[in-house]
């Protein structure tokens, strides 16, 4: 398999095979990764978040999409618009998620559910298994797939171990619509009524932030996929316990 030379990988996203990665975690983890990545393999999965550049969140999914399709398992990555006025909302919505005791009122909220409706109109998820949102900015999106037979995650990676009452009471109403939550934290943990998933985020190896104390024996990407064997039998078993899929709910 070709290898793209170490300068031309500073500019590009950084695709890597799962065993690439043996150096790092051992050949027992890739075995068990990738043993659990052909479980769901006949899965396509959708990524949905507000920006495909900067930002933690958009260096957790880049690698992490690019990993996924590389193990086989088809996963979209879909952005969200928004308007210098709905990203002020947002902004706010993040800061009082992390504490901060401002409100939020009834304009930016019209201003917030309007933009993420709009955005809704063009997302055709048909095809998907399952759908990961990402943070605050795109979460009222579920409440327009109310005849969803999938289940919906939706991720936070804000620090959510003091959030401001009457806004988190108000993004409550969008959360318990999704099967379960996942915090990086359980510190994070709250108060709900779906089920919670704890992931801690993680720094990509390979990724130019990593710590010097990483060396990986090859960080060269392959400069093609390998090809993935995508099963026309068999039934995707998408299991996150105890989540049910939902039948139509609002």
């Amino acid at each position: 398999m070709s290898m793209l030379s170490s300068a031309v990988q500073r500019s590009t996203l950084g695709l890597h095979t799962l065993e690439q990665y043996e150096p790092l975690i051992g050949a027992a983890t890739v075995e068990r990764i990738a043993a659990k990545a052909d479980r769901v393999r006949t899965m396509r999965v959708a990524h949905i978040s507000s920006t495909f550049y900067g930002g933690g969140v958009t260096e957790l999914l880049t690698p992490l999409t690019l990993m996924m399709n590389a193990t086989g398992i088809e996963t979209d990555w879909h952005l969200i618009q928004g308007t210098p006025g709905f990203f002020g909302c947002t902004k706010k919505l993040h800061n009082t998620l992390q504490g901060e005791r401002v409100e939020f009122s009834d304009a930016e909220r019209t201003i917030y559910e309007q933009v993420v409706f709009e955005n809704a109109t063009r997302l055709h998820l048909d095809e998907c298994d399952a759908v990961i949102v990402h943070d605050p900015q795109p979460l009222p999106l579920i409440s327009h797939f109310v005849d969803r037979d999938i289940p919906w995650l939706w991720q936070c990676h804000i620090d959510l171990s003091s959030p401001y009452a009457p806004v988190w009471t108000y993004l409550r109403r969008f959360i318990e619509q999704y099967n379960a939550a996942i915090f990086s934290l359980p510190e994070y943990g709250q108060e709900l009524r779906i089920d919670q998933q704890f992931v801690t985020p993680a720094i990509d190896p390979f990724s130019a932030k990593k710590p010097r104390a990483v060396q990986p024996r090859d960080t060269r990407i392959p400069a093609q996929l390998p090809n993935s064997d995508r099963s026309s039998t068999g039934d995707a078993n998408f299991q996150v316990r105890p989540m049910e899929r939902p039948h139509g709910r609002h």
